[in-house]
């Protein structure tokens, strides 16, 4: 098995199996879904069109959101979480090194604008489900 391949997940009754067990221990299992950023793999890989720069999902797309939200309501209905963490504390040009390493040499970072309609529509979507909404903070 070699990283980064699919043999190192959990499927999906492996993972509820898992769920379970933490539960039956009196621990509250959030999922952390990397969203916004860190998306090279997923949307870049799968739905290029539908990408800001290199690794930023494009907000402005409501396409976005149906595979957004379609990853959101399986893990809900998988595993009915109180809540689900966002991610969203590394966006690609914000710091420095994050510009060498997220974007491409004419690309931007995602204006602060744009973040927060993410943030709020996730939100927005995540409530109706009864489901909080986590995410990074960063400080200073």
């Amino acid at each position: 098995m070699h990283p980064g391949t699919f043999e190192e997940f959990l499927d999906k009754a492996e993972f509820i199996s898992w769920v379970t067990y933490a539960r039956a221990r009196s621990l509250d299992v959030i999922p952390e879904i990397m969203l916004l950023t860190h998306q090279e793999k997923f949307f870049q890989e799968h739905h290029p069109k539908l990408m800001f720069n290199k690794s930023t999902y494009d907000p402005r797309n409501e396409e976005t959101y149906s595979a957004v939200f379609a990853l959101l309501d399986e893990i809900i209905e998988a595993i009915h979480p109180k809540a689900i963490h966002i991610g969203h504390d590394e966006v690609a040009g914000y710091q420095p090194y994050s510009t060498k390493k997220w974007l491409r040499l004419s690309e931007t970072m995602l204006p602060a604008d744009l973040f927060l309609q993410d943030v709020i529509h996730i939100h927005t979507f995540l409530k109706q489900k009864k489901v909080e909404t986590w995410m990074w903070g960063t400080c200073c």
